[in-house]
């Protein structure tokens, strides 16, 4: 919707929308029901992009450009969407440090895989280009008796390309996306986008990837009840919170900003 506020000093201001685009519903029949999530998780929007998650993974992404309506198809994940976000933009600061026009987008599938892509309209067209992409490896148990909470992924409020991610066990993790980004060896022409970073593998973080420090009352990494369902910075980046699937709620201030090694 293009959305205009017309402002009148003697009375409230009035809305007026007109619909500037508009696509079918989206096929999800491969989903189950169990699976079946608010829309409000599977769509995300800028000012310019608007993005929703497809039944079989794939991310469409819509843009206006000189009065048409562009369209590109993200494709990676295997498994329908638990989240998808556009990183805030900052005051004074363009939320993708690759270009002033860029934008990135996060998204989580049930499978417990967060890509991280970079969008942007230019001359009649809309790149979409895959940035990072992360799985569980071999640290989350996987299989038809347990159960599934899939990927979550939040954008740090202050901090462009700051990501906090879990991968559908118990542990989260902070994500300098550039870093990341700059590292990874995976070919972005690959449609099949191979796994360019497994994270709960038990194995060394790469550069760029933190892991926040679990309180030491908190159950093993691997318990069904510990994987976390949600994740959310707070207004101002100073503090992170995540629920998990046993019905806790973890809190870790951030005193150092970005710097993980300062988190309690």
């Amino acid at each position: 919707f293009d959305i205009e506020e017309q402002g009148h000093a003697s009375s409230a201001p009035q809305l007026e929308a007109e619909v500037v685009a508009s696509v079918p519903p989206a096929s999800n029949s491969s989903a189950s029901p169990s699976s079946s999530l608010p829309p409000r998780s599977l769509t995300a929007a800028t000012e310019s992009v608007f993005a929703y998650g497809l039944g079989t993974g794939a991310v469409r992404l819509l843009a206006r450009e000189g009065g048409n309506t562009v369209r590109a198809l993200a494709r990676g994940h295997k498994a329908p969407l638990t989240d998808i976000s556009f990183a805030p933009a900052v005051k004074g600061v363009p939320s993708s440090s690759s270009s002033s026009s860029a934008l990135l987008l996060a998204t989580a599938d049930e499978e417990g895989c967060v890509g991280v892509w970079t969008v942007e309209a230019r001359k009649g067209s809309l790149d979409v280009i895959r940035a990072a992409f992360f799985t569980a490896g071999g640290g989350v148990e996987r299989g038809s008796q347990t159960r599934k909470v899939g990927g979550r992924a939040a954008w740090h409020p202050a901090t462009p390309g700051l990501l906090a991610v879990s991968v559908g066990g118990g542990s989260v993790f902070l994500v300098d996306c550039a870093a990341v980004a700059e590292t990874s060896s995976a070919d972005d022409d690959d449609d099949e986008l191979a796994p360019a970073v497994e994270l709960e593998g038990g194995e060394e973080l790469p550069a760029g990837v933190v892991a926040l420090p679990l309180p030491s009352s908190s159950t093993s990494s691997s318990s069904s009840s510990s994987k976390i369902t949600a994740l959310a910075f707070s207004p101002s980046g100073s503090h992170l919170a995540a629920g998990t699937l046993g019905g806790a709620a973890l809190l870790w201030a951030l005193p150092g900003g970005v710097d993980a090694e300062d988190a309690v």
